[in-house]
């Protein structure tokens, strides 16, 4: 088992703390929208490794969470129109009832006509949300199977340091 060294560890949180701006920009390869920060990943993952790579590149991130027609369409900008991309949305605790990674409000959805279905089959786990991109329905979402590798955005708060 490799030891860690917790002295290494705090200089690199404070070092990551240092990286963001007093006014609450964002760290270095992160966009700022509406006071939050966001990150695409052009790398296909499942959907469960795609929250844990949010929550290992910064201690606040999470898979993107949607709460306007706006932050929709910023998010669908970052990604390129290559693939369909995760979100944070999912209803793997509570079947057919969509909640954020981040544990913030679900009101806003902006979902494919028919979705939510989880008409994936049976030999698939649709609990986990995607962003339509490469289709007539770009920007809409859709239940699919968490065990599909995407491309995948995360989102964290804009951080303020105390002056």
């Amino acid at each position: 088992m490799r030891k860690v060294d917790y002295r290494i560890v705090y200089l690199e949180v404070v070092i990551w703390h240092l990286e963001i701006a007093d006014e609450g920009s964002c760290p270095t390869n992160w966009l700022m929208f509406n006071g939050n920060c966001y990150r695409f990943y052009d790398c296909m993952v499942e959907w469960t490794l795609a929250e844990t790579e949010c929550r290992v590149a910064s201690p606040l991130a999470h898979l993107v969470s949607i709460h306007s027609d706006e932050e929709n369409a910023f998010v669908h900008g970052m990604q390129g129109g290559q693939n369909d991309i995760w979100i944070g949305m999912n209803d793997r605790q509570n079947e057919g009832v969509g909640e954020w990674t981040d544990g913030s409000d679900n009101s806003y959805v902006n979902w494919l006509p028919g979705e939510p279905d989880n008409s994936c089959g049976l030999l698939c786990n649709g609990d986990c949300v995607e962003m339509q991109v490469d289709t007539s329905y770009s920007d809409k979402w859709n239940l699919e199977d968490c065990a599909l590798e995407k491309r995948f955005i995360c989102k964290q708060p804009s951080i303020k340091l105390p002056q």
